[in-house]
Order: structure tokens, then C-alpha cells, then sequence
């Protein structure tokens, strides 16, 4: 089998766009060559101060550097001066008896392994992207430089699909930076997991935070925080965790593991990833393959999976304030077979039918999210017409005889539903001289092997959860 694999050329889709430059050489600083010519390139890491809310706040950043003098002396001042006109300076730093002028204060955390080469003309220094990348950058401020290095291009692959359908959900459309939070595991590592593979962001290039709801604990925080922390590291790609925040609100989380706050700040990468959500909603609906995709990562930060007051499952939910959000959910969900009801006062988009469930199994729509798709299996095992069907795996059976194993009341609203899982095709009915008995088709039979470990499903904590 030939797997064909599609590309997106950046290059091309970004140029469109006239807020950013895309080119081979992104402009860092205004050079003069009596300060001299690097004649070699490092980037290295150092600790500022910024100020946040009148508050002086470390923080971890990469800088640029060019070696312009070695055997010299440290220079008194702070900046290297062109031509005795003091009010134009380098910044440099003076290792080793080596002077390095500041080519970059900020460089992207994302980009510190990539081959640096600089060129300098019309008292400019421009930094040369490397083979099969491009820059994206944009001017702001008084002749400041924000830009990023990303690849040429990108495979639009599953996991391409799946992770722009999280970021859909989840992302706020406005903004500096690419921030997401979530609490399941899964949901966050395809999210590491799909960008590091790209290119896009590197794993270390995330600041992850976590947000536990300190309203129910009534032991010792610190202790808490260390077997949350201690979890969260277990079980992330990235596994650094920088700092956990205490808030104080209503939350149905059980078990309390916190919430999983994801940072990139990087302007010209922030705003790529908002033209890659653009045009993923006006493409994502030419492939039904590629709209499930999406679907899955959509649910997974925005689905829910709701029960009636006996545990079945009523409905498949995708919430949205937006109509417009919610049309287009509708759309997905016409796209890949699914019936769905659009509602003009309710936030969400519904879907509910034995008929609809399958298609939601059979395409893995809620796998994305463990918590999700435990509460999905549990209530559709709960329904009469899977009931039914768990008895079928192994034996042919008569209505009556389902009846007295489900121990039922009456025949009659079973035989009812088993006719219409067959006219799906899910069921078949075989004519034997002791009257119709029935099987599960073979595609049927093969959905519902799995579910069968997870009837008894019960969650598994980490650690116990303190109570009062």
C-alpha cells in the first residue's frame, strides 16, 4: 500500500498574509563595520529582569551573539561605540578575553539549534536562514524585529488534523502568545508530541504551568503539589514543569490532578498558528478523512459525552458560544455520516441515536481524551441495544432468550431496536428451524471486542484524594 503524504508549503500560504515578510534573511540590527565583523556566531542562555504588575520577575532567554575582537581587554563602558559618535552602541559581552557583540537579545528558544550564519550589508546584520526553512517576521515598535524560523514546509498528517482541532477548542482567536490548557494527558502530549515533529515548537520551547483547585484540600499543600507535579512529570513528553499555581473555584475534577496550562510567546509564531487555524477551517471540509481527524482533537477539548438518569447515553455535545462555530460544527459532523441537531439558543451542537454512536466508535471520536472516552464507553455499554449485543459476540440467540438473560420485561421494545440494528447492518438475522436467531456482523463484532474490559471500568488515581 502506497501512502501518498500531503505537504503544506508555508512559503507559499504565509506570503498571502501582509501583516509578516517571509525571506532567507531576517534583519536583526543596525550594524556599523567599524565595531568590526563577527567572524564567529553562538547562542547562549542568560537570566533578565522584567517587570510584571509593578513586580521585578526573572526570566530565562537566549541571545545571539558575534565574537568581534579576541586577546583584547575588557572595554570600560557598557556598549562599543562607531566613529566617536556615542549615542548609537553595541552591547557586548566579554568572555575569555573575547569581546561578542549582542546580535539578538531575544532569540526564539525554538531556533537555538539551527546552523548561524549572519551577513552583513547596508549597515545591516541579517541572519541567513538555513536550507528548507524560512523566517516569518514583522517590524513593531521603534525598529524592533520579532520573527521565528519554521520549516518550508509541513505534512499534513493525522496528527496535524487532530492537534489544529484542539487548538480550535481550546485556543483564544486573540492574542501574543499560544496558550492552551487542558487536564488530560493525552490531549496535551499530541499537542507536544505533533509541534516537536514539525518543527513548529520544540519541546523545550513550552513553558508548562499547572493550575490545581485548592478548595478541597485540606492536608498539607506542599505535599500535594509535589505528588501533582510528580504525576504531571510522569506522564508529559516535556517533562519540566515550571511552576504550579493555587486557585480557589467550583470544579468537577475527581481526581483533583490540576490543570496543564501550555505558553509559547513568540508574536510571529502566534500568529502563524492563527493563519494555520484559518486555513484549516476553510480546507478541513474537502476530505472526510481529515474531518475526522479534526473532529477527534474538536471533541476532545470541547465534546462531552451526556447520560440520562438511568447512566445510558443521551447525546455526543459540541459546545460553542459562536453560531457560527456551531454551523460549522454541523457541517464536520454531515461530512463523516453523523446526524446532528443545530439549536439557535442552546450552546452546543447534539447528536444522540444508536445509529450516530457507532459512527462516533467506529472513527474513535472521543479516544482523544481518556476521561472523555471512558464516560463515552461506559454510558453507550449501558444502552439496551449494546446490552443486547455484548450477548451476541459469542452466541446466536433468540429475542427470548436475550430477554431472560437482560432480564426483561417484554419482548417487544427489544425485538424493536434489534430490527433496527439490523436494517443498519450491524445485526443479522439467521432463519433456524427453532425460529430467527441473531449474530453480530463481523465489522460489528470487532468494535464491540474492546469495549467488553471496559463495562466494569472503575478510575484509577494516582494517589488518594484528601478528604475533609
Amino acid at each position: 500500500m502506497i501512502v501518498i503524504m500531503i505537504e503544506l508549503n508555508l512559503k507559499k500560504y504565509l506570503n498571502q498574509f501582509k501583516d509578516i515578510k517571509i525571506s532567507k534573511l531576517i534583519p536583526l540590527m543596525q550594524y556599523d563595520q567599524n565595531w568590526g565583523l563577527p567572524d564567529k556566531y553562538k547562542v547562549e542562555g542568560y537570566t533578565t529582569q522584567i517587570k510584571v504588575h509593578k513586580n521585578l520577575v526573572k526570566i530565562n532567554r537566549l541571545r545571539l551573539l558575534g565574537r568581534i575582537s579576541r586577546n583584547c581587554k575588557k572595554p570600560i563602558t557598557k556598549k562599543v561605540y562607531k566613529g566617536g559618535l556615542r549615542r548609537q552602541g553595541l552591547e557586548f559581552c566579554y568572555k575569555n578575553r573575547e569581546l561578542w557583540a549582542i546580535l539578538k537579545s531575544n532569540w526564539p528558544v525554538t531556533n537555538k539549534n539551527l546552523d548561524l550564519r549572519c551577513l552583513i550589508k547596508n549597515n545591516w546584520v541579517y541572519f541567513v536562514v538555513p536550507k528548507n526553512y524560512i523566517g516569518v517576521w514583522y517590524k513593531y515598535g521603534r525598529g524592533r524585529i520579532n520573527f521565528v524560523i519554521i520549516p518550508e514546509k509541513i505534512q499534513l498528517v493525522k496528527e496535524f488534523w487532530e492537534t489544529f482541532g484542539i487548538l480550535f477548542g481550546e485556543m483564544l482567536r486573540k492574542g501574543r502568545r499560544i496558550s492552551i490548557a487542558n487536564t488530560s494527558p493525552k490531549v496535551i502530549n499530541c499537542i507536544l508530541n505533533y509541534f516537536d515533529k514539525s518543527g513548529l515548537i520544540k519541546l523545550d520551547s513550552w513553558r508548562i504551568t499547572i493550575n490545581i483547585n485548592g478548595r478541597d484540600i485540606y492536608d498539607n499543600k506542599l505535599t500535594y503539589e509535589r505528588r501533582v507535579k510528580d504525576y504531571w512529570s510522569s506522564v508529559l513528553l516535556n517533562k519540566e514543569i515550571k511552576a504550579v499555581r493555587w486557585c480557589d473555584y467550583s470544579s468537577t475534577l475527581n481526581p483533583n490532578l490540576g490543570q496543564i496550562n501550555l505558553d509559547c510567546n513568540n508574536r510571529s509564531l502566534t500568529k502563524i498558528i492563527f493563519y494555520l487555524i484559518k486555513y484549516v477551517r476553510k480546507n478541513v471540509l474537502k476530505d472526510k478523512q481529515d474531518s475526522i481527524d479534526f473532529l477527534r482533537g474538536l471533541i476532545a477539548a470541547e465534546g462531552s459525552a451526556d447520560k440520562d438518569h438511568s447512566g445510558r447515553l443521551r447525546s455526543v455535545r459540541i459546545a460553542s458560544k459562536l453560531k457560527e462555530e456551531r454551523e460549522f460544527y454541523h457541517s464536520l459532523l454531515k461530512k463523516v455520516g453523523i446526524k446532528a441537531q443545530l439549536y439557535s439558543t442552546n450552546h452546543f451542537v447534539e447528536s444522540s441515536g444508536f445509529s450516530n454512536f457507532i459512527l462516533f466508535l467506529k472513527y474513535g471520536l472521543l479516544e482523544l481524551n481518556e476521561k472523555r472516552n471512558d464516560s463515552f464507553i461506559k454510558r453507550f455499554s449501558n444502552l439496551l441495544y449494546t446490552k443486547a449485543s455484548f450477548l451476541l459476540l459469542n452466541d446466536l440467540l433468540t429475542v427470548p432468550e436475550i430477554v431472560k438473560l437482560l432480564k426483561l420485561n417484554d419482548y417487544r421494545n427489544l425485538n424493536k431496536n434489534l430490527s433496527k440494528i439490523t436494517e443498519l447492518g450491524y445485526i443479522q438475522r439467521i432463519k433456524t428451524s427453532k425460529g430467527f436467531r441473531y449474530s453480530l456482523s463481523p465489522k460489528f463484532k470487532q468494535l464491540l471486542q474492546p469495549l467488553r474490559t471496559a463495562r466494569g471500568f472503575k478510575r484509577q488515581t494516582m494517589f488518594p484524594i484528601p478528604t475533609p
